[in-house]
């Protein structure tokens, strides 16, 4: 199963921190959304 605070929100394993930690985070607000693995968008909605 998916935790998604665990996965998305709070990441805790290391590309879970390199794809949606702090700074991915961060980058979030500036663009309004993340580009993952350069091809899939997710928007600020997952964070709502």
């Amino acid at each position: 199963m998916l935790d998604l605070v665990r996965t998305f929100v709070e990441p805790e394993l290391p590309r879970g921190v390199e794809k949606f930690g702090p700074e991915a985070q961060a980058a979030l607000n500036d663009r309004g959304h993340l580009l993952v693995d350069d091809e899939f968008k997710l928007g600020r909605v997952l964070w709502g």
